[in-house]
């Protein structure tokens, strides 16, 4: 009969992994990452929002109180938000963001007041507070807001 004999040889066993395997993994945690990335933008620009809006109320409730007088409501500036420091705070931050568009506007005749600054999360949006007490969301052009509102004394 025939004498086999079967040759035991050594298996060498893989102490690390494949670049292959490597540039997987690393591929897959950039695609995560960018994924990351592109809601935590959105989220801070959110905050940032809600801080501006609380700022606005903040010019709002400034201006208007120190408007108030035994006649009425009455502005000595056109411009009375000026020398407000949260105004100051509200267009550094839409500085910061990118966002360029505040403005904030009086009639000194007549007591009309407005403030609109635009959105940082949605370039497209704009906050307008006015006489009438009232913070709203609109899509006009935060200068054509006030001119607006300082007519009518109402943000569009």
């Amino acid at each position: 009969m025939y004498n086999f004999k079967i040759k035991k040889t050594k298996m060498i066993k893989s102490k690390g992994f494949t670049i292959i395997e490597l540039i997987i993994v690393i591929a897959i945690i950039a695609i995560l990452a960018g994924i990351i990335m592109v809601n935590v933008n959105t989220y801070i620009k959110k905050g940032n929002d809600s801080r501006i809006l609380q700022q606005l109320r903040t010019v709002q409730t400034d201006v208007l109180s120190s408007a108030i007088s035994a006649l009425g409501i009455t502005f000595t500036s056109a411009t009375p938000c000026a020398s407000n420091d949260s105004w100051t705070d509200i267009t550094t931050n839409l500085q910061k963001g990118g966002a360029t568009k505040a403005t904030c506007a009086a009639k000194t005749t007549d007591g009309k007041f407005c403030a609109c600054v635009q959105s940082l999360a949605d370039t497209t949006k704009y906050y307008c507070v006015d006489n009438t007490q009232t913070k709203i969301n609109t899509t006009t052009s935060c200068i054509v807001a006030c001119t607006v509102a300082t007519v009518t004394g109402v943000c569009p």
